[in-house]
């Protein structure tokens, strides 16, 4: 079931034919019992699904058609059909998806002037038979309704029975017809999306994870592992959503499948972080001599450009000299320690550090982070953002009232129980049957 419904039902039709009365012939049978041959001669309502796409009584072997005739007249006709309806398809919850299927049955021929088409007045019109076994679903929930299209002037002033609403719709021109609405609502069973999608990516992103613990020598493995789990994961995604129909809305899984990917993207950022740290040290020991002769460059321009003439070494980085009158001159010594007046100069000594090069900042830091610091980084971040992605936990909730809605789990369940609410508050007065025992988690 994706957009339609296949099922087969029995339906089981009541009126009175005043025609048909026959309790002055006081007859010795409290029933007459018929065929289908006739039914063809007596008036019918003619009533049908007027939103089904395939409707068929069974030929097995003859028509399958019970009718009933009692003596006051009431005509009783029980169907077996093969119906095929419509379903109100929404994925944007797939594979934590509840799905509606809905069917109108009115009369054809006549509106409602000549047939009022009412539910029978039993605690449950519709029932279920047997126990209903699906493969991907469960029937959770059977609704009903009763609606009738109204002319605004003059059907404001009725009264409305309990399972009656008023639809102002288009009128159809010969006149308002009573609509008998039922609905079926149903619970897609997830343990198969589970096994063959939700747990093969915890896997992969796990094995995904183990490059951090193979050093920064095994380059080539690292990156091979990374790159089949990233294949792996794609492969994945595509063999779920062939089987699926074209949505131009974001599923659940489709989040589920993009989060996942972008880890296994981040784990090859990080390979690719280790790798241009440590792309010097696979060249050899000329490689090493030349980068160690280039620090020791580095560090001897440092020294000479930090060092001055005018002052020891190791005392002060740079100076700056300034002219000053006398008379300015004894205002400035007693408020500043660093202030030495030699005559009628006064040498203002800096200790600020000289401004710094990006490259600095940049050895600096690759002097700081060693390629076993980021790997030792990466597998505790990784693990901690992919739970936090998964569970929602409690001091999140505490810190916001809107921080619970990252994650995976808790939303999309939390959005599936409200979906199955919403269906309970659209026919709260309805009797509904009892939901899954497997729904309420």
């Amino acid at each position: 079931m994706y957009n339609k419904l296949k099922m087969d039902i029995y339906i089981t039709e009541r009126w009175n034919d005043p025609a048909l009365n026959f309790q002055n012939m006081n007859p010795c049978k409290q029933n007459l019992s018929l065929n289908h041959q006739v039914l063809e001669r007596l008036w019918t309502p003619n009533s049908c699904f007027i939103n089904s796409k395939v409707a068929q009584i069974h030929d097995s072997p003859f028509r399958s058609v019970f009718l009933m005739i009692f003596p006051d007249g009431t005509v009783m006709v029980n169907y077996r059909l093969r119906i095929r309806g419509p379903c109100n398809l929404d994925l944007s919850n797939f594979p934590l998806d509840i799905q509606s299927c809905s069917l109108i049955y009115e009369s054809f021929n006549y509106n409602n002037k000549e047939v009022e088409m009412r539910w029978m007045d039993i605690p449950e019109p519709i029932s279920v038979l047997g126990e209903i076994r699906l493969p991907d679903f469960d029937l959770v929930m059977i609704n009903h309704s009763h609606k009738e299209e109204v002319n605004i002037k003059d059907g404001m002033g009725r009264e409305l029975s309990p399972h009656f609403e008023i639809s102002t719709e288009l009128l159809y021109p010969a006149g308002c017809w009573d609509e008998l609405h039922m609905q079926l609502v149903f619970e897609r069973r997830y343990v198969w999306f589970f096994m063959q999608a939700y747990l093969p990516t915890y896997l992969t992103i796990f094995i995904s994870w183990i490059s951090f613990a193979l050093g920064s020598k095994a380059i080539p493995a690292r990156t091979m592992l990374g790159v089949n789990s990233l294949l792996a994961m794609i492969m994945m995604f595509g063999n779920i959503m062939k089987n699926l129909p074209r949505v131009s809305y974001i599923k659940a899984i489709d989040v589920w499948i993009i989060v996942s990917v972008f880890f296994i993207f981040l784990s090859l950022l990080e390979l690719a972080v280790i790798g241009f740290i440590v792309k010097d040290d696979g060249g050899g020991p000329n490689k090493r001599k030349e980068k160690d002769e280039r620090e020791k460059e580095r560090m001897i321009r440092n020294e000479s450009i930090a060092s001055f003439e005018s002052s020891p070494k190791g005392l002060i980085k740079y100076e700056k000299r300034f002219m000053f009158p006398p008379e300015i001159a004894s205002r400035v010594r007693p408020l500043c320690p660093f202030v030495h007046c030699l005559g009628q100069f006064i040498v203002i000594i800096s200790t600020g550090e000289p401004r710094r090069s990006i490259s600095s900042y940049w050895d600096e830091w690759r002097c700081r982070m060693t390629p076993e610091k980021i790997d030792r980084c990466s597998s505790i971040c990784f693990p901690i953002g992919y739970f936090v992605f998964n569970v929602s936990l409690p001091f999140l909730h505490s810190l916001s009232p809107h921080s619970f809605q990252v994650v995976y789990w808790t939303y999309y369940l939390r959005r599936k129980v409200a979906i199955y609410d919403s269906y309970i508050d659209k026919n709260v007065t309805n009797p509904v049957s009892t939901p899954s025992p497997m729904f309420r988690f």
